[in-house]
């Protein structure tokens, strides 16, 4: 491999890294998310459906199911993007290899 060839596979290797380093960041914020969707689950649950009227309780089960469809939502996504990060990952470290190996060359 020539030095151009190698510089070639070096921005490769930045721009996966960089992929990578944004796919950490959405798997923080949806983290985020779905740690509040979870205390919003919690604060709703707890109000006491027993002591309210028929609407009311509608409308916090509403809400409760809502809340339950964004977090399966969120958790597809979330495994989703751990997924490519593991793709991700992998497809670095091979470029990784292609550097080290054409500078043993």
């Amino acid at each position: 491999m020539t030095k151009l060839q190698t510089k070639s596979v070096a921005n490769e290797c930045e721009t996966i890294r960089r992929i990578y380093q944004d796919i950490e960041n959405t798997i923080r914020q949806k983290n985020g998310e779905l740690a509040r969707i979870k205390n919003e689950w919690r604060e709703t649950a707890s109000q006491k459906l027993s002591q309210r009227n028929d609407v009311q309780r509608a409308l916090l089960l509403g809400m409760l199911n809502a809340l339950v469809d964004q977090k399966q939502r969120l958790e597809s996504e979330l495994f989703a993007l751990e997924n490519q990060r593991n793709d991700v990952r992998t497809d670095y470290q091979f470029r990784k290899c292609d550097v080290l190996i054409c500078g043993i060359r």
